[in-house]
């Protein structure tokens, strides 16, 4: 029975709103890969006649001397075009993200300079404050166009299929002569139990309640995925059935 107090057109106004800005992103990565989407196939396919904007390599900086990182810097202030309204100024020293990025070394050294009332480094506590905001806002604004690239080169790596690389993990120290284990770096969750008692690993995001070794693999290798990544996981033929099926099976059982 329908409650009349709930703001249903509201939720739904909500939802589709989120659905639409995932659907929004996808068609923005198809668009710029050249790609379009095929209502027959329900899959992005090449599109006829059309040329990819971009490829894989634009998504980074090239360090390279004479290399031409022209696109990459497009793709960066498109990020910023974007975020500089909803970021505002706030803890940015009274710039906006889009002003910051636009600062090309000598306009920071002046910057710089001007904050410090001429002097190469701050001579009281006042320029010391604004010199730290400063260069904390430019951290902030280089944190987040970062952040940014880094989802979008997920989400392209995703559409076209691009196993994600992983840094192996360190291997643990041996049992030290006092008998304390210690260990450095990260600890492997993708673990394996022969036999006996499954246990939780410490690290692992599989919660206590899943046992199997196959289950907290799964889970392990799934956490291994950034968000991008995970959605377009979530909205496999595979992974919709497999969760259909555990539904049902979980209703019979409950009956």
């Amino acid at each position: 029975m329908s409650n009349s107090n709930y703001n249903i057109a509201g939720i739904e106004e909500q939802s589709q709103a989120f659905a639409s800005g995932a659907i929004s992103q996808k068609d923005a990565c198809a668009n710029l890969l050249g790609l379009i989407w095929s209502p027959k196939t329900a899959q992005y396919i090449k599109a006829k006649g059309a040329r990819p904007m971009i490829n894989t390599g634009d998504l980074s900086f090239n360090k390279a001397q004479y290399a031409d990182n022209t696109k990459f810097h497009a793709l960066q202030r498109g990020y910023v075009l974007a975020n500089t309204e909803r970021f505002g100024t706030v803890g940015l020293a009274g710039f906006s993200t889009l002003e910051l990025f636009g600062m090309d070394r000598d306009a920071v050294k002046a910057h710089k300079l001007k904050l410090c009332a001429g002097n190469k480094k701050p001579v009281n506590a006042a320029q010391k404050k604004a010199l730290a905001a400063f260069i904390k806002a430019q951290r902030t604004t280089d944190n987040r166009i970062s952040t940014g690239m880094a989802n979008l080169r997920g989400s392209v790596n995703s559409m076209l299929g691009v196993p994600k690389v992983e840094k192996p993990n360190k291997a643990p120290k041996a049992q030290t002569a006092k008998g304390k284990d210690t260990q450095t770096g990260g600890v492997s969750t993708d673990t394996h139990v022969e036999s006996g008692p499954v246990t939780e690993v410490k690290t692992s995001p599989a919660p206590r309640s899943i046992q199997h070794p196959t289950l907290i693999e799964l889970v392990n290798k799934l956490a291994a995925f950034d968000v991008a990544e995970q959605a377009v996981i979530a909205e496999s033929k595979s992974v919709q059935g497999l969760l259909a099926g555990l539904t049902r099976t979980l209703s019979h059982r409950n009956k």
